[in-house]
């Protein structure tokens, strides 16, 4: 076979370059890229090597993929490494350039090149199973055990879809070698190109679809998603070169959309856009592609899971573009982030910080505005009716500005950052960073009321808490820019909103104006080229310019005009020869995409007056290099940086704007760092890289041994962990001081451990244990379970949504469904919203829980032998171990994790107490009430403290039900269940509990048909309530039955859940916590959907409207025509089949039903029901037809009065309407009539059914039917 190398195009390639890249017949087993550094530069691997990193492109080049297994040039970190630029900012540029570059590309490479090899090499070429391949270059599928899975990197990951569609799943999905996961659907073909009125052109691009997904399964499923990354792979096999195209996905299309171009139900389409890297030739080659020009070609498209383009492109591309020109250059603070220095410097440096054990100090100015003759700070929003405006000078002098607002510690951090023109803030977990910078923000505002302030967070979560405090403080004029927040109230605050109202200059109009022409000529030809080349590869006939031709395919109809197809089109001549076509087409697109971008810049115009008149701009990191441009122009002088530790270093360089004179960074470096993929570029596996070390880490304490480091304050006063808890952070933070509202934290109810802080570690690691105490703790509320993986959270979910509320972070929601470890609807089954945060047991990884706490915190370490996995990293075990409030457990192996220091002290630290393989449950209430768990199943064996509460509640009601926690009734999950004694305005009492809200009165008054055809009663109120009737069982999973109501039958059935006891029996709750009421003849039902059991329910009381003499009717005719008593076109209408679409599903001619009947009475018997038939509600029921058959046949009207009564006497499950129709079954009309007769047989049924309800009615309000009611 022919080497397979890459097409060049007439892109700028390094000096003196030959490429030697081809596509290898073997898998290239690496799990890690080698780097090298030099004084001369990068020796040229491929065509995208460049000495000068402004000339690189930020997406790899087809023969860059080739070479993806090649050293790497990537210099070291420290001053005195090799490097061709001298010590300075642009060395430091092109360092964190080439590193972010590596962590967000590399992996785009990998994939690349696996599915080229995959998609393009024959299979005689390809190694056999037998071989020694790498388990990570073959298909997915192979299941694993949880504990087998957690701390792999290349892995296969577990198929839990269905065995038949297992093959068709492995044809997709892909995994690297090194890790990276992908998907990749073979016999692609660009189908055609349409024009975009934004885009300028799409790509439609066809792919043999997985089976799995044809049809509309694709919709539902997390693939292909909009806005997500993917790559086209092209392979002349003929010339045998390889090109790539990278797009962002626009829409996805189902098979359904390619039948009418030969699909057959197997191939499905996308549409695509263009990335804004894209260039003319890509634009030309395309276009060459849908003519069909280039013969031998086969094509590819991969998928990227979670890759956006604008995740990266923004910040590596405002990295080229930043100049070190001039005395400032586009960084601000560029003596303190990367000083020029001779190697003399960095020599003497190196030495004097050796030589005494420490780092020397550098001087920070002050800020240049608070340096101006007369300016001070306006303090008033800290102070009450005190001196509040402080000077440079008064600063300096004070020791402390005895303000309640702040501690002695935010008093001493607050000054400083005032003091300091570049301030750096460590707030251990607790203390109060937050809240800092919003009074900072507040400060800074009053102090200079028309400059604008930038709020900088790295997540839109940060941000949006940032905000809320910022508006709960008073703070008006926000704006927020972008719109990847998800809560409702920041819409007004979006600069695309504020935008709208604001007006153009006369110059922006007409610029506008001349815009939008140019874009629409454009637009008009390019669609015209798009449709006319279209509907020559389809066939069409040439029709008049008119014609609309609909297509089978999803999306807009298009126009098709004629002119000679490829002759003159709109107006434009254009060349009949397809490239002179192709080419025409190219400018084009080039001719839009310039006029978009002086639209683009009046509209930045408009921004950039909103911006400036606003008090606080917020923005996230990657929009802060989005917008830098616009930053520049509104003139941003002073910068916060909310979890500044959390953020990459070339992130930070984005935002510091060279208008910049004050920047604030408050974080904490001991708390987890940047989030790097790479783990060649981590501190921990690198120390030469370092690219999680962030700015504020590298400022305040830098490993770099000849790197000064700057000073900074750190806050003490923890208000969140009680002293126990607190002191596993003291390990950390030996300064750490607890405030004295920590003491008052209640105990953990239920467990004993609650003088050491509620801390228990356990030798075991088995799963259950942690989902049992979990389940065992919930009543408390504000639970979190805590685990460092997330293959170990999607276990987690699925079996503690069983039994309790589950609530998942939106980040790692969004990786369990990408990882396609969760469905669509089960990660989303439960939102914060839905249920009360309190009531709701938080599921999450321990790195999206930063920033986070809850009352009790259970951290699963999953491990149990070999190494501690992540859990040896010391900052991710300073977060998992500081966002409990009053209790804290983990579940792990204290052999496993004492192979780490900081474990090893805290093991030493709780001492053989507090560590075991058991745990000691008591009464939270009563002591001596206490039981010993060591095994899981203890937990459900533990018995219930058998004291009583007895504790008077708000109304002055005791409490009867059994011992629980106080905190309970203060959260009003426990509502007084006595009587209430409170009179309504109608007179009669409320017949709710004390605990309810009377609302309507539910009296009973009078006893009424419902529309079901059951008995009922109407209330006082006016309405009715709902239908108690039981029409059938149903045996649930947990093996006991249900009675299937009336009214809740179409809820219930089917539902296969267990029910409400067992529950509540799973979350260690007593039924004795919900409340179950009956009036008369209704139910109220409140609560559980599985009320009907007779267990405790709690939920909303449901109300009917009263049934009237024409509904009944209907119903009745509607029933007679189901069971053949109203003749249809001369025939008798049957009970639907299930292939006519029956409700029931069964099939029944003529005399056959007996022997249904019976088979359906051995089923019931079979599934332990005594008998009992189970009957849909929408149908007549067997016994009731039964009855019809026997009651029809004799003419005794006494007997058929004597037998209505002795339903209705003894309680029948049978409604209103069923026994109805057996009480009057011989004076219906069973002849057979002709097709003109069916009008006269219906009305002939109405009107005896008149008079026959007035008569039921009637028998209803006797003695004989029961207790008479009022009327």
């Amino acid at each position: 076979m022919d080497s397979i190398r890459a097409k060049f195009s007439k892109r700028v390639c390094p000096e003196k370059y030959d490429s030697d890249n081809i596509l290898s017949l073997e898998p290239q087993c690496y799990n890690q890229v080698a780097f090298y550094d030099s004084f001369d530069g990068p020796q040229p691997q491929h065509d995208n090597d460049h000495v000068q990193y402004e000339l690189i492109t930020i997406l790899p080049t087809m023969d860059e993929i080739l070479a993806a297994y090649k050293r790497v040039y990537q210099p070291k970190k420290d001053y005195g490494s090799p490097n061709p630029h001298s010590v300075g900012m642009l060395r430091h540029l092109d360092l964190m350039f080439r590193q972010l570059r590596q962590e967000s590309i590399h992996p785009i490479k990998d994939i690349c090149y696996v599915a080229a090899q995959m998609a393009f090499v024959p299979p005689s070429h390809q190694p056999s199973t037998s071989q020694q391949v790498p388990a990570g270059t073959l298909p997915l599928g192979e299941n694993m055990s949880l504990d087998t899975a957690a701390g792999r990197t290349e892995t296969f990951i577990a198929d839990v879809r269905n065995p038949a569609t297992k093959d068709a799943f492995d044809s997709a999905v892909r995994e690297t070698y090194m890790g990276n996961r992908f998907f990749l659907y073979e016999g692609a073909r660009v189908e055609e190109l349409q024009a975009h009125e934004r885009n300028a052109i799409n790509v439609r691009l066809s792919f043999n679809c997985p089976e799995y997904l044809r049809g509309g399964r694709l919709f539902k499923s997390n693939r292909l998603q909009n806005g997500f990354m993917m790559a086209l792979l092209c392979h002349n096999n003929i010339k045998h070169e390889l090109e790539v195209f990278y797009f962002s996905i626009h829409l996805r299309q189902s098979t359904v959309s390619m039948d009418c171009r030969g699909g057959n139900g197997q191939k499905a389409a996308i549409l695509c856009t263009l990335i804004p890297e894209s260039t003319k030739d890509d634009v030309l080659e395309l276009a060459r592609y849908a003519q069909n020009l280039e013969p031998g070609m086969e094509f590819c498209l991969v998928e990227f899971p979670r890759l956006m383009h604008h995740g990266f492109y923004h910040c590596l591309k405002r990295l080229q573009q930043l100049s070190v020109v001039g005395p400032r250059g586009d960084v601000a603070f560029r003596d303190y982030v990367a000083p020029s220095r001779s190697p003399e410097e960095l020599s003497q440096a190196r030495l004097t910080h050796a030589l005494a054990g420490t780092r020397s100090i550098q001087d920070v100015r002050p800020p240049r505005y608070a340096r101006d003759p007369g300016f001070s700070f306006d303090l008033s929003s800290i102070f009450e009716g005190r001196k509040t405006s402080f000077s440079l000078q008064d600063l300096s002098k004070v020791t402390s500005l005895d303000s309640e607002a702040l501690d002695f510690e935010q008093d001493k951090a607050f000054r400083y950052c005032l003091t300091n023109e570049f301030a750096f803030v460590q707030g251990p977990p607790g203390t109060g960073k937050t809240y800092l910078g919003l009074r900072l923000a507040q400060v800074l505002l009053a102090s200079r009321p028309s400059k604008p302030i930038l709020v900088v967070c790295l997540t839109n979560h940060a941000l949006d808490n940032f905000l809320s405090g910022l508006i709960g403080a008073g703070v008006k004029d926000i704006v927020r820019v972008e719109s990847g927040s998800k809560e409702e109230w920041t819409a007004p605050l979006n600069l695309r909103m504020k935008a709208r109202k604001a007006r153009n200059s006369p110059r922006e109009t007409a610029a506008k104006s001349m815009a939008a022409r140019k874009r629409k000529q454009a637009y008009t030809n390019i669609n015209d080229w798009c449709c006319n080349v279209s509907a020559q590869l389809c066939h069409v006939p040439s029709l008049s310019p008119s014609d609309d031709v609909g297509s089978a395919m999803e999306g807009p109809i298009n126009k098709i005009r004629t002119n000679d197809m490829l002759g003159s089109v709109g107006g434009k001549p254009r060349p009949a020869d397809p490239e002179a076509a192709a080419r025409s087409l190219a400018e084009d697109v080039d001719s839009h995409n310039e006029a978009s971008k002086i639209t683009q810049t009046v509209r930045e115009n408009v921004d950039v007056r909103v911006l400036s008149s606003a008090s606080i701009i917020a923005m996230t990191t990657t929009a802060c290099a989005n917008r830098w441009d616009v930053l520049r122009r509104v003139g941003v002088e002073v910068v916060i940086f909310e979890e500044a530790a959390e953020v990459m270093e070339p992130h930070t360089l984005c935002a510091l704007l060279p208008s910049l004179q004050h920047a604030i960074s408050i974080g904490d470096p001991k708390q987890l760092r940047p989030e790097v993929s790479d783990q060649c570029l981590t501190l921990e596996k690198c120390p030469d890289h370092r690219l999680d070390e962030s700015l504020f880490e590298r400022m305040v304490s830098p490993v770099d041994p000849s790197a000064a480091r700057l000073c900074y304050e750190h806050l003490g006063l923890q208000r969140r962990m009680h002293p126990d808890i607190a002191e596993l952070s003291r390990l950390t933070y030996p300064f750490l001081r607890d405030h004295e509202s920590t003491k008052d934290h209640e105990p953990t109810f239920g467990i004993n451990e609650r003088s050491f802080g509620g801390i228990m570690m356990f030798r075991s690691a088995k799963r259950l244990k942690r989902i049992s105490l979990a389940s065992m703790i919930m009543n408390q509320g504000d639970i979190a379970v805590l685990t460092p993986y997330t293959g170990q959270l999607a276990a987690l979910h699925q079996a503690l949504s069983l039994t309790c509320h589950v609530w998942l972070d939106e980040q790692d929601r969004e990786n369990l469904l990408n990882d396609e470890q969760l469905t669509g609807d089960v990660g989303r089954s439960r939102e914060k919203e839905a249920v009360t945060m309190e009531d709701m047991l938080r599921i999450t990884t321990v790195d999206n829980f930063q920033g986070e706490e809850a009352k009790v915190v259970i951290l699963s370490t999953v491990r149990s032998g070999g190494s501690a996995g992540f859990l040896s990293i010391e900052n991710r075990i300073t977060v998992a171990c500081s966002r409990a409030r009053d209790g804290f457990y983990v579940i792990g192996n204290s052999k496993t994790l004492g192979q780490v220091p900081l474990w090893r002290e805290m093991i030493s630290l709780l001492g053989p107490r507090r560590i075991g393989p058991n745990i000691i449950t008591q009464c939270g209430n009563h002591p001596d009430h206490s039981s010993r768990v060591r095994h899981p199943d203890d937990f459900f064996e533990i018995p219930e403290c058998p004291v009583r509460c007895q504790d008077i509640l708000e109304c002055g009601h005791k409490c009867d039900r059994k011992c629980h926690p106080k905190s309970l009734h203060k959260r009003g999950a426990l509502p007084c269940e006595h009587a209430c004694e409170r009179e309504l305005k109608c007179g009669h009492k409320c017949t709710l509990p004390c605990g309810a809200d009377c609302g309507n009165c539910l009296t009973p008054v009078r006893q009424v048909i419902l529309p079901c055809g059951h008995s009922g009663a109407k209330v006082c109120s006016g309405g009715m309530l709902t239908c108690n009737a039981v029409t059938g069982n149903e045996k649930l999973p947990c093996g006991h039955i249900r009675k299937i109501l009336c009214a809740e039958a179409e809820k219930l059935r089917g539902r296969g859940r267990a029910c409400e006891a067992c529950r509540a029996k799973d979350d260690g709750d007593s039924s004795e916590t919900s409340n179950n009421y009956m009036y008369g003849e209704g139910r109220v039902v409140s609560g559980s959907e599985d009320s009907s059991l007779g267990h405790s329910s709690n939920s909303k009381q449901t109300m009917v409207d009263g049934l009237d003499e024409q509904a009944f009717i209907e119903e009745m005719l509607k029933r007679r025509a189901l069971t053949g008593e109203i003749i249809s076109n001369g025939a008798a209408m049957q009970p639907k089949t299930a292939s006519d679409g029956g409700s029931d599903g069964s099939k029944r001619v003529n005399g056959d039903e007996n022997v249904e009947d019976d088979q359906r009475l051995k089923e019931t018997k079979d599934n332990g029901l005594d008998g009992e038939i189970l009957v849909d509600v929408s149908l007549v029921s067997t016994k009731a037809h039964d009855r019809d058959k026997a009651e029809s046949q004799t003419d005794s009207d006494s007997k058929q009065r004597l037998d209505v009564e002795a339903k209705h006497s003894s309680k029948s499950s049978m409604s209103t309407a069923e026994a109805f129709s057996s009480e009057n079954a011989s004076l219906r009309p069973r002849s057979i009539v002709g097709k003109e007769g069916v009008g006269e047989a219906a009305s002939c049924a109405e009107l005896e059914l008149k008079s026959e309800f007035e008569q039921f009615m009637m028998k209803m309000r006797s003695p004989a039917s029961g207790p008479k009611i009022p009327t």
